[in-house]
């Protein structure tokens, strides 16, 4: 039975008498209580989205019928659309529904896009950070901080622009340019002393064309010979140079023409050396312990006042080297007979350097004349002087013989003088007829 208002009527006898009674019967509509409309969220893909009632069977198996306002929506939107439902059907009340539709926006799909650190090195362009990958429809780029020059560290923004309503604009990224400086090298030139301050010289590598590195170094001149520990830097913070660097100072050469070489005379000893020549300053010998003597005439040597900052200067000194004298002290000698050599004037001596022995020992000495020479000859002639010292001699008279050949007659005839012949004994060769004899009687 539908919902409606009836009116019955009951006919009945009681006790022989009629009567009729009335009566209004009123059956109402139902109320609909297990249907309901609930609200959904929805992402935006481009189709359309809508809510439904969660039933349409009602509690005593009847099937209603449901028309919606609002609803099949596509596009997203940061409020939410408000979709009714009017549920119908004979025997039950209208039940009217209202509800939300969320449709949210989408996120791109950015999992192509690369955007990421990159590093150059300083050449006076301009870098820039880019990306890599296919944008979405709808999205569009800028970049903040980016297209730099200068050496450095960039943060660069990848900003997004969003054209398209349905989707959230992308959050921005961010990558570092990095612009290392350019490296540079240094050479150093090989400076040689001069006796004065002397800037660096060098020759800097990789310097762009126009620009300078404005270099700094920890000094910006030497002076004497020797190796200096640079320090360098570059000021200009488009390009670097640091560290340390080795300059070189060599030493200065002299020209032995420009030297005045020594006079040397030295006087021979036993155990000299080349040590005992003493020289003027500035020179050396180059091997001061050598053995040396009178047959050497020139010895290697070295030349260097200023030892720091010259090299040294081999060159050839000669050396006046004198013989010595022994001085010894001459022995006492014998005496000799005339007609006797000057080797048989015998002495005793001895001498650890040489030996002694008559000048002409074959001399035959004569009285009267009592100098005669005696040499030390040594036995290093090279190195000692031959000595000589006037000895005086005594020369004994020889004694002659003297045989008469009239002897006895000449005593026996008395006083009378009478002419006596003899022959004298022991006269030497060299006197033969020089000599004469004075009778007395």
């Amino acid at each position: 039975i539908e919902p409606d208002t009836y009116n019955a009527t009951a006919t009945f006898v009681l006790n022989g008498t009629t009567q009729v009674l009335t009566a209004t019967l009123i059956i109402k509509p139902a109320v609909i209580n297990n249907i309901s409309l609930p609200s959904k969220s929805f992402v935006y893909d481009g189709t359309p989205k809508s809510l439904s009632v969660n039933t349409l069977t009602l509690p005593y198996g009847e099937t209603a019928s449901v028309v919606y306002t609002n609803n099949e929506n596509v596009q997203a939107s940061n409020d939410a659309y408000i979709v009714t439902a009017e549920v119908s059907h004979p025997f039950y009340e209208t039940l009217y529904l209202r509800s939300e539709l969320y449709i949210g926006k989408a996120d791109y799909d950015l999992s192509n896009i690369v955007f990421e650190d990159k590093t150059f090195e300083y050449n006076g362009e301009v870098h820039n950070l880019t990306y890599t990958g296919d944008l979405p429809e709808g999205l569009s780029v800028i970049f903040e901080n980016n297209s730099k020059k200068n050496a450095g560290e960039y943060i660069v923004e990848l900003k997004f622009v969003n054209s398209n309503e349905n989707y959230n604009t992308p959050n921005s990224l961010f990558a570092t340019l990095n612009i290392t400086p350019k490296n540079l090298s240094i050479n150093f030139e090989e400076l040689t002393f001069n006796r004065t301050h002397q800037n660096l010289k060098y020759t800097l590598n990789g310097v762009l064309e126009g620009e300078d590195a404005r270099i700094r170094f920890s000094q910006d001149t030497v002076f004497n010979a020797g190796y200096y520990t640079i320090t360098a830097s570059a000021l200009n913070t488009n390009y670097s140079l640091s560290g340390q660097f080795l300059v070189t100072v060599k030493k200065a050469t002299v020209s032995e023409d420009t030297i005045s070489k020594p006079q040397l005379v030295a006087t021979y000893f036993e155990g000299i050396k080349l040590k005992d020549i003493r020289l003027s300053t500035g020179f050396s010998w180059v091997n001061a312990e050598q053995d040396i003597s009178c047959a050497d005439k020139s010895f290697d040597a070295i030349y260097n006042l200023d030892p720091t900052n010259y090299n040294d200067l081999l060159l050839t000194l000669s050396v006046d080297i004198k013989k010595a004298s022994i001085n010894a002290v001459f022995p006492s000698v014998s005496s000799v007979t005339y007609g006797e050599q000057l080797r048989d004037a015998s002495f005793n001596a001895y001498h650890r350097l040489g030996e002694f022995k008559w000048k002409n020992e074959m001399l035959y000495p004569i009285v009267n004349n009592n100098g005669y020479v005696m040499e030390l000859v040594p036995f290093d002639t090279v190195n000692y002087n031959l000595e000589q010292k006037v000895i005086n001699l005594v020369v004994k008279p020889k004694v002659l013989s003297l045989e008469f050949d009239n002897y006895d007659r000449v005593v026996y005839n008395g006083l009378q003088q009478k002419n006596v012949t003899a022959t004298i004994g022991g006269v030497l060769d060299v006197d033969a007829g020089a000599v004469q004899v004075r009778l007395s009687y």
